[in-house]
């Protein structure tokens, strides 16, 4: 049995790692390989070459501010460009949509939005409907993106800003833990990899802000342990207030090593107890106390209850979150709420099964969890060329602060993977911080190596790893990510050219959506997301719920000029057809005597009308 597990999860490594066919042209194998020849034919004016850059990056270090500065700039720019020349970023997932109307909501100036009368017609995935309607995840990021709508009017500008301000915090953070060319070198890391800039900067879903929480409380952790100070503290409770606002589950277990490292300080005879904990604990408290009061006041304009989050909320309407599922059934949440119909249950619930039988419930389960790791965070985190660094990784853990580190590096990724929500690396951003710590030390030690005959070429490696590694992110920036940026070709996009065409004609619309192929409906496919004011909204997407509550929902919108019945397969529309407002209760029974989405793929209601081309 154990034969197989092993044998599987070699099988599973070998084919993403490899590509199976494609594997010769991969950037990351091509990259490794370029190093290692490079690394070994190196000869020594280019050696020089590369420790003079590496003394440039010395004495830009010198210079914290600016260099804070320099490095918020370049990941901001670097956002900014690739957005305006391949394209610009559309919400595709439902968390995307989710936080979109967390920001909506609050550029508004409100924390949460009234249910709607019809809310059976309006529900959608991790939204919550009672008592207010409002996302159910933590309100930080949709802060940020409310910031980018009131400033600009795109709310991306916030998740670039965002990601301005870890890469700052994390330069912060590895100033004080490395020398001053690594930690801009490992910033760039940060700032240059292509799929930190897809995910992170060409998305709403966020994880930049979760990695500036770990950054700061990280950065905090170590600067208290050496030198103890009232701002420490205060960063400190910046960043656990950060981390409890954007990624809370796994924000907690990565500070976990950063608590006992705080814990172990008290021990140490040489420092003055008394000064560290008042420093510590009042600098902290200064952040945490108003925080925990903005936070109880979120919660209760949102579920009523100043100790009910959201997610919470929102979960004993679905019956289930990631929470729900580790918990013990006897701690587990039920709250009272409207309960949401087969549509927004049943694909949710078919996603969450199909999730644990990927993620725990299969037989080969070490195979399956090995894959994961490593085709989502590995990839993500650790391409071929700075895996080299773990050369270098058993030296680097001798230091007390590279061991914290990794501890906690290891709790977050392990979490990530075990709970079966997909492995996202999103989920892992708190951890970003440490992982780059790892890489940057391991390659430190690795081009200070004196190990035997190599130590030369080992040397060689630690140095020209980063240059390499960046060389290969900007090349995929430039030749690959533009076929493959998130959200391209994504529903978000049908839906923008549909709305397009709706928003031509003259007066406001109400798009009343009937799935063609449900319960066998793509469960990423959802069309009824609005805007946070919905009655402000040019076009307004509902869902087909029962022929009594669609005809009175159309009745209550006659107002609108256009009222439409369209028919949807995942993310095509099959047909869409314009209602007379006299014409209603003859579209609705059309439409429910049929089998669902017959009428509408193969009849139109009476004096039908068909979109504008």
């Amino acid at each position: 049995m154990f034969a197989m597990h092993c044998s599987t999860a070699l099988l599973f490594g070998m084919a993403n790692y490899l590509q199976i066919q494609s594997w010769v042209w991969s950037p990351e194998v091509i990259a490794a390989i370029a190093l290692l020849l490079t690394a070994a034919l190196m000869p020594k004016w280019m050696t020089r070459q590369f420790r003079r850059a590496g003394s440039s990056l010395t004495q830009i270090g010198r210079r914290p501010l600016l260099s804070l500065a320099a490095v918020g700039m370049l990941s901001f720019s670097m956002d900014l460009i690739f957005a305006s020349i391949v394209a610009w970023p559309a919400p595709s997932f439902h968390d995307e949509f989710c936080y979109v109307l967390q920001g909506d909501t609050f550029a508004q100036g409100r924390m949460t939005n009234p249910p709607l009368e019809h809310w059976e017609n309006f529900e959608t995935f991790y939204v919550l409907t009672h008592p207010t309607r409002q996302a159910k995840y933590p309100p930080l990021q949709g802060c940020f993106l409310a910031l980018g709508q009131v400033v600009t009017g795109e709310q991306i500008v916030g998740v670039w800003l965002s990601r301005a301000l870890a890469a700052a915090a994390i330069l912060w953070m590895l100033q004080a833990w490395t020398t001053r060319k690594w930690a801009i070198a490992g910033t760039l890391l940060f700032i240059l990899n292509d799929r930190l800039i897809m995910w992170w900067g060409q998305t709403y879903w966020g994880g930049a802000i979760a990695a500036l929480g770990g950054a700061l409380v990280y950065g905090a952790t170590i600067r208290l342990v050496k030198r103890p100070r009232w701002s420490h503290g205060v960063l400190l409770g910046l960043g656990l207030v950060t981390l409890a606002n954007s990624r809370p589950i796994e924000g907690l277990i990565s500070v976990i090593p950063a608590g006992v490292w705080l814990g172990m300080t008290l021990f140490d005879t040489k420092i003055d107890r008394r000064k560290f904990l008042v420093r510590f604990s009042l600098g902290a408290l200064v952040i945490i106390a108003p925080a925990a009061i903005l936070m109880a006041e979120y919660n209760r304009q949102v579920t009523g209850d100043p100790l009910t989050h959201p997610y919470v909320a929102q979960a004993s309407q679905t019956g289930w979150n990631v929470i729900q599922s580790i918990l013990p059934k006897s701690l587990r949440f039920v709250a009272a709420g409207a309960k949401p119909r087969e549509e927004v249950k049943s694909p949710f619930r078919e996603w969450v099964a199909a999730s644990g039988r990927w993620g725990r419930g299969d037989s080969n389960i070490i195979g399956v969890r090995l894959f994961k790791l490593n085709n989502r965070q590995r990839a993500f985190y650790l391409s071929l060329p700075l895996a080299l660094s773990l050369l270098g990784l058993p030296w680097a853990l001798k230091r007390r602060k590279n061991a914290f580190a990794f501890v906690g590096t290891a709790f977050v990724i392990c979490f990530v993977v075990w709970h079966g929500a997909g492995g996202f690396p999103h989920y892992s951003a708190p951890a970003t911080p440490l992982i780059l710590v790892l890489i940057v030390e391991s390659l430190r030690r690795l081009s200070a190596s004196r190990i035997g005959p190599f130590r030369t070429r080992l040397r060689s490696v630690g140095e020209l790893t980063i240059p390499v590694t960046i060389a290969m992110f900007v090349l995929n920036l430039i030749f690959i990510w533009p076929q493959n940026a998130p959200g391209l070709g994504a529903l978000s996009k049908v839906k923008a050219e549909i709305e397009s065409k709706l928003s031509s004609r003259p007066g406001k619309d109400m798009v009343l959506i009937q799935y063609a192929n449900f319960p066998y409906h793509i469960v990423d496919m959802e069309w009824v997301y609005n805007q946070a004011d919905i009655d402000k909204a040019d076009v307004i997407w509902a869902r087909s719920v029962g022929s009594v509550e669609d005809a009175q929902l159309l009745r209550d919108y006659a107002d609108r000029r256009n009222l439409w019945i369209a028919g949807v397969r995942n993310r095509t529309m099959l047909r869409i057809a314009r209602v007379p407002a006299e014409s209603i209760d003859q579209a609705i029974r059309l439409l429910h005597t049929s089998n669902r989405g017959e009428a509408i793929e193969t009849k139109r209601p009476t004096s039908s009308e068909p979109l504008p081309k």
